[in-house]
Order: C-alpha cells, then structure tokens, then sequence
C-alpha cells in the first residue's frame, strides 16, 4: 500500500481513504483533508473495494489501535507505519470480487432503506405542513379552489381563519395537554446490578437522525428498571431532548426508560402519536432557537417543557392524520429494523470472509435467503 498525504487532489479512480477510524471510497476526483491519507493500490493486484472491506475488518477487530500515538494528549494514527508494517491477506481476484459482491449487496440494500426513509418522512412531512401549518385546504376553501383531497377528509377542514390566522374552531395548549410528561433518570452508575439487557436505556447519541429507537447504546436490567419503575415509558412514548443537544425528537418501539437529559410525552391518545410527533418535532426547532428570546434552551426542565406552547387541530383531524400516515411511519419503522439485521448480518460476515472462516458462496446463500 502507498499512501499519499492529505489537502491533495487525486486523479479519478477508484480510492481509498483512511483515517484512523472511517474508510470511505470515492469514484471521483476529490480533495483529501489533513488527517486522511489515500491509499492507492496495485489494481492489478487488490481490488480497491475489497481492500476497503478489509480495513473496516482491521478496524473492527481493533488491529489499528497499535498504531496509534499519543502526542500532546491527543492519540494520531500513524498511516505511515501502517502501511509500511500492516500485513493484509489477498486472496485471488476472483475471491477478492466475489466477497466484494456480497459485502456490497448487503450495503446497498441498506443503503436504499435508508434513500426510502427519507422519501416516506419527506411525504408525512409535507402532509403535516399543508394541513396543519400552511393550512392549505382552509385556504383553498376560502379562495373557492377545487377541492384537491377525497370529499370525507376535505370536509373536515374548516372554511375559514379566526381573527389569530387559524382554522377556526383548533385551538392552542400546553405541552402537557398531549399526555403525561416524564422526565427520565439515571440509575445509579456505581451499581452494576442496575444496568444489564433487559430494558433499552435511551440517552441522546440513541435519537440522532431517526423518527424510531429501535436499539440503544445502554440498556438497564430488569432491577435497574423496577429501581425506577415510575420513568418506564411504553411503546409510542415521545422522547424530546431539552438539555446539552436539545430538540432531538423520537418514537420508543417497546417499554424504554431514558436519561434525564429527555423528557417524554405519552400521548393520553395514541391514534394520534404521529400527529403529535410533528409538533413536537417543530417545536424542537423552538427549543433550539430558544423561542423569541434567541438564546438556545440548553437546558429545558420538566416544568418549561410541560408549559411551551403547542397548536392543537381538533380531536378529529388529528386521528385522522395519524391515521393518513400510518402507512408511512409502519413502513419507516420496517425499514429500520431491517436495515438493522443487514447490518448485523454484514458485520457478522465481515471477519469470517476476510479470515476465510468461511467460504464466499455460503455467505452469498446466507445473504440470498435474506434478501
């Protein structure tokens, strides 16, 4: 392996770029920055992708930490004795493309789970919005245009704005008018019995990026929980965050317990949790301005969350909004879980095609049966 230093443009072709914990590649002409390295290869005799699969499987095995250095308290990985001493198994071109094919099938279907998700949030999304924050079938009413949702829902909608430039008849509440809030807690840390697998134990790195939490970084045992039984959330509870990373929002997919970093609503009716979790959703965008003031809510307790000011459509229009999106937020959630396994599967396969535990038409069956 060569490697060449960073802040550098390199020709097309296929790249790889390391750093002492991400590998990426790139098809393209690119800048590297400062702490990465390229690493060009003898394509004649390793396949850039399959070199790129392999440094995850150093990684992950924890191979790169003896290369690390530690300089002036901070540890910099030192790509040069790396690539000069590391030792990488190459098996033939046509193994090396054949484990390439099954890594890459795996990644690419979550990869397209994950190009799905965004399509069907972006619709309940864009629902939400024309409904209940542009108000767009009220509006339509009043400017006489043609009806453009089925007649049963479009009459559910009112003819007109009140005098605050709302639907007449929807009205504004509390926080705590949704349901129960629930400020989380810690267990004891210095108590091991607490803490175990049996209840997930949310904490905010668990809520970046994502409309459900399907798995946690913590988990508690089922003394941990019982310990603190009274901040035990039930599926469809929704997490805010209101301290250090405020306006973070999520959906629980079973009985889950959080820090208290997170205050949580169980909404009094659950036939209108996704309803519910787009007002809380923008009002994280208000958490995070800090309302009018301008300064952020870094740290929003219980009783100021319980009292921010939310806008409530009727009891109506929010069951059947939540009844609308059902679909997207079920097919949201079914791709996560299964983007999950695939990960889990890929990482599984990983170590054992790249030490030849097994071969690459087991692992290609396995993956079939999946797929």
């Amino acid at each position: 392996m060569e490697t060449a230093g960073g802040t550098k443009d390199q020709p097309t072709g296929r790249t790889v770029i390391l750093t002492d914990r991400v590998f990426q590649e790139s098809p393209h002409r690119l800048t590297c920055a400062s702490f990465s390295r390229f690493l060009r290869v003898k394509r004649d005799i390793v396949n850039p992708s399959y070199l790129f699969w392999y440094l995850q499987y150093l990684y992950n095995q924890g191979e790169m930490y003896q290369y690390h250095l530690q300089h002036t308290g901070v540890a910099r990985f030192q790509y040069t004795q790396f690539a000069t001493n590391q030792r990488v198994n190459i098996p033939s071109s046509s193994v090396q493309f054949q484990i390439v094919s099954t890594l890459n099938t795996l990644e690419d279907k979550i990869e397209l789970n994950r190009r799905m998700n965004e399509t069907l949030e972006a619709m309940a999304r864009a629902i939400f919005k024309d409904w209940f924050v542009d108000f767009g079938p009220t509006r339509a009413k009043m400017e006489g245009r043609a009806p453009y949702l089925a007649p049963d829902i479009w009459s559910l909608f009112p003819d007109r704005l009140d005098d605050e430039g709302k639907p007449e008849g929807w009205q504004y509440g509390k926080v705590y008018d949704i349901g129960k809030v629930i400020c989380g807690k810690t267990p004891p840390t210095n108590t091991p019995k607490y803490y175990g697998d049996d209840l997930p134990f949310i904490t905010i790195p668990d809520m970046h990026s994502k409309i459900f939490v399907l798995t946690s970084s913590k988990n508690l045992s089922a003394s941990g929980a019982a310990y603190q039984s009274n901040k035990t959330l039930p599926k469809g509870a929704i997490c805010v965050s209101c301290i250090a990373t405020p306006g973070l929002v999520i959906i629980t997919t079973k009985p889950s317990q959080t820090n208290q970093q997170i205050n949580s609503v169980i909404p009094s009716n659950a036939e209108e949790t996704f309803y519910w979790y787009w007002i809380l959703k923008n009002l994280g965008e208000i958490i995070r301005q800090g309302g009018s003031g301008g300064s952020v809510l870094s740290n929003l307790n219980t009783s100021r969350f319980s009292n921010l000011d939310i806008f409530g459509a009727s009891n109506k229009m929010r069951r059947l909004y939540h009844k609308y999106a059902f679909s997207f937020f079920y097919r949201i959630q079914a791709n996560e879980e299964e983007s999950l396994a695939l990960i889990a599967i890929r990482d599984f396969l990983l170590p054992k095609l790249m030490s030849g535990e097994i071969r690459v038409k087991d692992a290609e069956k396995a993956s079939e049966m999946i797929l």
